[in-house]
């Protein structure tokens, strides 16, 4: 009789603990995929991060890519000079093509699901990334430019002049060009730009770049100045905001590649790079370097966001450094 109780309480313990995996590995699974409120029903799971081999992830936003195959037009940017002053943006404008999205093959389905499962909480990545990152590396990484004839540069989100201060004697750009949407930092950058003793050409810009033209409203908390939501207790200024494809076209990029694109502004680096992506432009681009903002606004969910950038940059680029959630580079494939 013992021993026939003793046979059951170890089936019952099996059972339990067959259960307990079983809840455990389907637990893990929605805490894994689910969504920022950290619910983990089926239904947010599949709308945020699903991956098919028939689609692109919507990462509860809409349609984020230019799909639509149309004639690209001449930009109205006039204002904008080619960034190589031999180059005709009319000429180069019939180089750029769309470049509709394929979906993940399998492989990058995995690297995808992969990529989501150690970002679930942006916040932690950023501050073990942290521990690590040295500034100096968004700069010296690229003192290799310097062995370079006629390097150019562009950067988005200027601010006052910080990275473009560090990265034109690091790399010894001949060409630099660099963009700054809120007025008051973009007088701020002009003056420093001025004060300069380089032999350099230096070109800023005073607006930001966006899938399309617009008008927006920006609180000003200096170097993390972002679009408003609706608080004004921070003073707030208005900036304009370009198409991406125009502006890039306008600069000849269809022409010729530019050494490195560095971007930090705010949020904007998705709608710059999917713009980018969706076009044949982004492989002009030999070295892309950006901070991702994970707490900026209507980025949708930011995880699977930020994922899906990734996997469609790695067709086209590899990483060249990575600290995630902070800083990151990628280098163009066929590029020794």
């Amino acid at each position: 009789m013992v021993g026939r109780r003793l046979l059951e309480g170890k089936n019952i313990a099996i059972i339990a603990l067959i259960m307990l995996g079983i809840y455990g590995t389907h637990y893990k699974y929605f805490k894994s995929f689910g969504s920022t409120d950290q619910n983990f029903e089926v239904e947010n799971t599949a709308r945020f991060v699903e991956a098919s081999l028939s689609s692109m992830p919507t990462c509860d936003l809409p349609e984020t890519f230019f799909r639509v195959v149309e004639k690209i037009t001449a930009p109205t940017l006039t204002q904008v000079t080619p960034i190589f002053p031999d180059i005709r943006t009319d000429k180069c404008r019939d180089s750029v093509k769309w470049k509709p999205i394929q979906p993940f093959t399998p492989n990058e389905v995995a690297q995808y699901t992969n990529c989501i499962a150690k970002n679930i909480d942006p916040s932690k990545v950023n501050v073990k990334s942290m521990e690590l990152f040295n500034y100096t590396v968004i700069y010296s990484f690229f003192n290799f430019l310097k062995k370079k004839t006629n390097v150019a540069i562009v950067e988005v989100g200027g601010y006052v002049g910080n990275e473009l201060n560090n990265l034109l004697p690091a790399t010894g750009a001949k060409h630099y060009v660099v963009i700054e949407p809120v007025p008051s930092f973009y007088r701020n950058l002009s003056e420093r730009i001025s004060t300069l003793d380089v032999d350099s050409d230096v070109k800023a810009y005073n607006f930001g770049l966006g899938k399309r033209y617009t008008t927006l409203l920006v609180n000003i908390r200096g170097d993390a100045t972002t679009t408003s939501k609706g608080d004004l207790r921070n003073k707030t200024e208005v900036i304009q905001i370009v198409s991406v494809l125009d502006f890039v076209i306008q600069l000849g990029i269809g022409c010729r590649s530019v050494d490195l694109m560095t971007i930090n502004c705010e949020g904007c680096e998705f709608d710059v790079l999917e713009t980018l992506i969706s076009t044949n432009l982004i492989e002009n681009f030999n070295y892309i370097q950006f901070q991702p903002h994970y707490n900026a606004p209507n980025l949708g969910y930011f995880p699977c966001r930020y994922c899906r950038l990734s996997q469609l940059l790695a067709r086209t680029h590899v990483a060249a450094y990575d600290y995630p959630q902070v800083w990151q580079a990628w280098k163009r494939k066929d590029i020794e």
